[in-house]
C-alpha cells in the first residue's frame, strides 16, 4: 500500500512531497498513465517512500451510504427485488450501497441479483452523511460492471452539485 496518493494534473505532472523533509518537486508522470501507478520514490534527503499516482479527473471519496436505484433504460423486472419507481426515493428502501463518490461519478455495490450492463441508464438516490443530510437524486450512465460492483458517470446537472462537490473535496 502506498504511503500517499498523488493527484496528477491535466498536464500529466504530479507534485510529490517528501514526508520526511517536506521538499516538494513537480515531476512529469505521463509515461506511467495506463500502467504502473504505485512506485517508490527516493528523496534527495535519502528518505524512500511509496506513492500512488491518481490519473482520475476528479478526487474520489470512499463512502458507505445506503442508496436505491432503478433502471431507466430497461424493463423494471429483474433489476431489483420489491422496489418500484414510486418508492425509490424513500430513505427506508435500499437496494445498493454507494462505495465511493467523485464529482463526476459513483461506484455502487448492488444488493442481490441484477441485470445491469454497461450502457444502462439508472436513477440513483442517496443521502449524504453531511450536516444537512443532503438528498442526492441523479441520473447515471453505467460504464463498468464487475459482479455486483457498478462504476458509473453522473449525467446532466443537479441542483445539489455544489453540495456534492463540497462533500467529496479532499
Amino acid at each position: 500500500m502506498a504511503d500517499k496518493t498523488i493527484l496528477v494534473t491535466k498536464s500529466d505532472t504530479a507534485v510529490i512531497e517528501c514526508p520526511e523533509c517536506g521538499v516538494k518537486k513537480s515531476v512529469p508522470v505521463g509515461r506511467f498513465k495506463g500502467s504502473k501507478h504505485v512506485m517508490k520514490v527516493k528523496c534527495a534527503c535519502a528518505h524512500v517512500f511509496e506513492i500512488q499516482l491518481n490519473f482520475r479527473r476528479n478526487y474520489r471519496k470512499a463512502t458507505s451510504l445506503d442508496a436505491s436505484y432503478y433502471s431507466m433504460s430497461s424493463p423494471l423486472d429483474g433489476h431489483y427485488d420489491n422496489l418500484t419507481k414510486k418508492n425509490v426515493t424513500s430513505p427506508n428502501t435500499t437496494n445498493c450501497t454507494v462505495k465511493d463518490l467523485s464529482f463526476g461519478g459513483i461506484r455502487l455495490e448492488i444488493k442481490g441479483k441484477h441485470l445491469i450492463e454497461a450502457g444502462d441508464v439508472l436513477m440513483v438516490s442517496f443521502e449524504l452523511d453531511n450536516a444537512k443530510k443532503t438528498r442526492i437524486r441523479r441520473k447515471i450512465s453505467v460504464k463498468r460492471v464487475s459482479g455486483n460492483i457498478i462504476g458509473a458517470e453522473f449525467t446532466g446537472k443537479s441542483e445539489h452539485d455544489a453540495a456534492l462537490g463540497f462533500y467529496v473535496m479532499p
